[in-house]
């Protein structure tokens, strides 16, 4: 098949969940364990660079030797973050092209394994992130070389076509590449060639799609917040509820209070359906692009 049903594919996440409670509840799971792992590390990595740059600029006067050191010393709490979203992120991802295009495999839980699949999905996340990374460290730079060369006019006017330039780049490489996820697992190899093959001529189709998907399921992760944010300050209080939404990262104490805890559960177990919408568009499309059948060998 060559011809992409867009509504399909930006729908079908709906009748999905409807049909396979358990993944949800499984990628809900998956996603309160990444929330909690990720802040974790933070407060402990980089805890008090992160409080400190909650507060900081509330003066006015900020050192910009100060802010560089801050930087580096959050580099370790962002970097454990990256790494746990990459494995979640592989995690999620083979389920997704598991449910779509691989149903009979009923193995782990709710379409959720880990194996071969979810490491290649995940070598395959981290590729990905190198690739978009690449693109605005390039912005820097040039924009760096500008300042040295031309002095501060020269440079801001660089950056603000660098990065121009490099927002056009991300959401074509965001479309040009999607397909790699579902073409590396059936394939069981890193397939990123494919997905710019497969997607050649339907950038704006394929667009279209995602954006539709994306803003349904932003429209089921905003419910959820709101019911969780009504829940936080009827229990707890406003303040209570403002602390869950924007933690301070002082202390693990203070990141994972009572009212933080149900916050992130509620976000978390809630929000599942808004990222099974926006992953399972991907797969579908690759079967309709490519005929795969929905079981293969």
């Amino acid at each position: 098949m060559s011809e992409i049903s867009a509504t399909d594919a930006a729908l079908g996440g709906f009748g999905l969940a409807r049909s396979n409670p358990r993944t949800v509840l499984m990628w809900g799971l998956l996603a309160f364990i990444s929330t909690i792992t990720t802040f974790a590390l933070m407060t402990v990595l980089s805890g008090p660079a992160f409080a400190e740059a909650q507060t900081m600029g509330v003066s006015g006067d900020v050192d910009p030797g100060q802010i560089l050191e801050m930087y580096r010393q959050m580099a370790p709490g962002y970097g454990a973050s990256i790494a746990v979203s990459i494995v979640i992120s592989g995690l999620l991802n083979a389920s997704a092209a598991r449910l779509v295009l691989n149903p009979s495999d009923t193995g782990g839980f709710g379409y959720v394994q880990f194996g071969a699949d979810e490491l290649r999905q995940m070598l395959l996340a981290l590729v990905l992130n190198l690739i978009f990374i690449g693109v605005w460290v390039a912005v820097i730079v040039l924009a760096s070389l500008a300042y040295l060369v031309g002095g501060p006019g020269l440079s801001a006017l660089v950056g603000l076509v660098g990065f121009l330039a490099a927002l056009v780049a991300s959401l074509l490489l965001v479309v040009r590449l999607s397909l790699s996820s579902s073409a590396t697992f059936v394939q069981r190899r890193l397939a990123i060639g494919e997905s710019w093959r497969l997607t050649k001529g339907r950038y704006w189709p394929l667009l279209g799609t995602y954006l539709l998907a994306g803003v349904l399921g932003m429209l089921v992760i905003l419910l959820v917040w709101g019911i969780a944010m009504v829940v936080i300050t009827l229990v707890f209080g406003l303040a209570a509820a403002g602390g869950a939404m924007s933690p301070t990262f002082s202390s693990l104490g203070a990141v994972f209070s009572p009212a933080s805890l149900i916050y992130f559960a509620i976000l978390s177990f809630g929000s599942s359906l808004g990222y099974l919408i926006m992953l399972t568009p991907a797969p579908s499309i690759y079967r309709q692009l490519t005929g795969a059948p929905a079981v293969f060998d």
